[in-house]
């Protein structure tokens, strides 16, 4: 091979290095992003419509999550992305989760139950409406596009070391709430005091 032929082979190398070097950097670094974490002692209610699932299929939960996606997204409903795990999946036997669209307020209120449900298209349902009482809990808050978030382990981590750091003891349930700025928010309940 000719010097020039060699030149080019190591600068096309060198480059893919520099290129693989960057994107393990970036994704290192998207894991150091630490979510904003506070204590919220308020009790709120989450006024949710959707679809409660239970069972060993995690293909099956996320037809149902992108069923309520697509809800948003075609503005057949106003409101965000919500997903409350009864307890947590990836260390249960089988999923029990209730996914579906926590309505802005007033809108709920506009619409009575039979006329929402009458609203939607048959392929999403079967919905029922459910309100979660929730009172003390941590929640981390993470803004920004996909590419640039930790991941839910990593939210996780943050959470589980907030609730030890603040002698917390946290419970099985938890939340997780989607929004089309690209905020999320996981709210992990505690432990109720006895």
């Amino acid at each position: 091979m000719e010097k020039k032929t060699y030149q080019k082979l190591y600068i096309g190398l060198a480059s893919a290095a520099a290129l693989t070097l960057l994107v393990l950097g970036i994704l290192f670094q998207m894991n150091k992003i630490v979510p904003d974490l506070e204590l919220v002692s308020e009790s709120y209610d989450y006024q949710v419509f959707g679809t409660l699932y239970e069972g060993k299929s995690r293909l099956e939960l996320d037809k149902i999550i992108q069923k309520h996606l697509q809800l948003l997204k075609e503005e057949k409903a106003k409101g965000k992305l919500f997903i409350y795990y009864y307890h947590n999946p990836d260390t249960a036997a089988s999923a029990k989760v209730f996914s579906g669209i926590w309505l802005e307020d007033g809108f709920y209120k506009q619409m009575d139950t039979a006329a929402f449900k009458k609203a939607l298209p048959e392929s999403f349902q079967p919905f029922e409406f459910q309100t979660f009482s929730l009172q003390k809990r941590i929640r981390a808050t993470v803004k920004g596009k996909s590419i640039f978030r930790p991941s839910p382990q990593t939210v996780s981590e943050h959470i589980q070391d907030f609730a030890q750091k603040n002698n917390l003891k946290l419970a099985s349930a938890y939340l997780d709430i989607a929004a089309a700025d690209h905020t999320t928010q996981t709210e992990h309940l505690l432990q109720q005091e006895k």
